[in-house]
């Protein structure tokens, strides 16, 4: 990255902010402390001249923001990171450089992750690539869907194999990390970080609670083995965890020391050194020291107001893309972000760990867009003959609450909907109608109902393994309608 580009992205701030200005002019925005209260114009006042303090405070504050959606994932997978393998409230026994199995669909309690799916095993592993490479097995899949999604540490998929990607065949893969610079043996097939702590997350689907038991056995013959074990056909030694500070936010500049913490550990590439460079004006970068106390008071009155702004923008950020008939679709370069920064912490605010469109393209209607629905409304979603989703793996539909995107608690235990629902009953002429209401409609029609809560709430089509007719736009979600509740 040349300097003329961090420059631009610096200046790209007042942009963001003006983008923002609707949320911002109706939200109490961070106000800076030389701002004065107007009096009544007379005509002939002068504006005062900026102060040296003035101009420090906002010079911080505009590289501040930029720092901040820039900075914004990697301290959100710190967070997610260290709740996992160092909080020993969390109650989950990981270790690095080993999977941790879910072996039960998630439900209402699952509020750990926002708008999880509820069709698929999680199988979730920290990996530390520093000493050396990480072999990962997989079992032959010749029937079941799987996909394992490999994120550097900032939220980017690097990777994905898995029944879309690379096949229903048995695989061994080694995921390398940005340092190394060994061989690896035959018969290894190399994934390459660009960082050395890496989120992977794999997801199984399981056709209904009796078939839990063979999506077990499954998950048991994922293996990660450290490759000195792996060539050595040694058993692993447990990971000691390193000494990490544990992740608190009693302030907002403290958001400025974990960015330092997680770009110290996993250090930018070396095309964004501009960038940092730009960034290191505030205290920032991975071998900048940023200490509160330290702050001049107009530095640290800026990326005060920086971060709440910084907030702000993203959070007013959110509809990047058209809704199509109310669902909103994934953006085309989700998961794979490049140097688009904002949708980078939008997506880790909003939809963490999401899959590019290309294995997982889901729509989404009325999460964290204004647009939610109401339990105290029913409504009927209906798919015409031969217009149920194009895919090659699965398709459904959960029910999340809103704005939190958590699953729904409910009678029947029904989180979701879709082509692997037992019982489902077809119109007369083919089609599907999905009744969404708070109470049952009825015992012949809750076999297609999706319970919703009281109040407000949220949808999320997912279509795994999407055909050309969705990546396209050829085929649409069919409108959610209002209705009259069916009882």
């Amino acid at each position: 990255m040349n300097i003329s580009r961090a420059i631009r992205l610096c200046a790209s701030t007042a942009a963001l902010l003006l983008a923002s200005a609707s949320l911002l002019a109706q939200v109490p925005s961070a106000t800076p402390a030389h701002a004065k209260q107007a009096g009544p114009a007379t005509g002939t006042e002068k504006s005062p001249a900026m102060t040296r303090e003035q101009a420090r405070e906002d010079y911080a504050y505009a590289i501040g923001v930029e720092a901040y959606i820039y900075a914004y994932p990697l301290v959100e997978m710190y967070r997610v990171r260290y709740k996992r393998l160092f909080d020993p409230n969390d109650g989950i026994p990981s270790r690095l450089n080993e999977f941790h199995h879910v072996r039960e669909l998630l439900d209402y309690k699952a509020t750990s992750v926002v708008a999880p799916n509820n069709d698929t095993l999680y199988s979730t592993g920290w990996l530390d690539l520093a000493k050396e490479p990480i072999v990962l097995e997989v079992p032959a899949s010749p029937k079941r869907f799987y996909v394992m999604q490999f994120m550097d540490f900032y939220t980017s998929d690097f990777a994905i194999i898995g029944t879309r990607t690379t096949g229903s065949a048995a695989g061994t893969y080694a995921i390398v990390g940005p340092n190394w610079k060994g061989e690896l043996p035959k018969g290894l097939k190399r994934l390459d970080s660009p960082t050395n702590s890496v989120w992977l997350l794999g997801r199984t689907l399981i056709d209904g609670p009796e078939d839990l038991a063979a999506v077990h056995a499954q998950q048991d013959r994922y293996r990660l083995i450290p490759l000195t074990d792996w060539r050595n056909r040694t058993t692993p030694k447990p990971e000691p965890l390193p000494n990490m500070r544990p992740y608190k936010l009693d302030e907002p500049l403290q958001f400025f020391e974990f960015v330092n913490l997680a770009l110290h550990e996993n250090p930018p590439p070396a095309r964004e050194a501009a960038l940092m460079s730009v960034f290191g004006e505030i205290g920032v970068g991975p071998d900048k020291d940023f200490t509160i106390s330290k702050l001049d008071p107009a530095i640290a009155r800026g990326l005060t107001r920086a971060v709440q702004d910084g907030e702000r923008i993203v959070a007013a950020s959110r509809r990047r893309t058209e809704a199509v008939n109310g669902w909103r679709p994934p953006a085309a370069n989700s998961g794979t972000f490049g140097d688009d920064y904002l949708l980078r912490a939008v997506t880790a605010k909003y939809a963490l760990a999401a899959l590019t469109p290309e294995e997982d393209y889901s729509f989404v209607h009325g999460l964290n867009d204004g647009n939610a629905m109401d339990g105290s409304h029913a409504y009927v979603l209906r798919f015409e003959k031969g217009q149920l989703p194009p895919v090659n793996a699965f398709w459904s539909v959960t029910m999340y609450l809103a704005p939190s995107g958590f699953l729904v608690d409910n009678p029947i235990h029904r989180y979701s909907i879709g082509d692997r629902t037992r019982g489902l009953k077809y119109d007369k002429d083919g089609s599907l109608t999905i009744y969404i209401q708070h109470k049952s409609p009825g015992q012949d029609k809750v076999s297609n109902w999706l319970p919703a809560p009281e109040g407000a709430f949220a949808l999320g089509m997912r279509c795994y393994g999407p055909t050309q007719a969705i990546l396209s736009g050829a085929w649409k979600p069919p409108v959610v309608v209002a209705t009259e509740a069916v009882r």
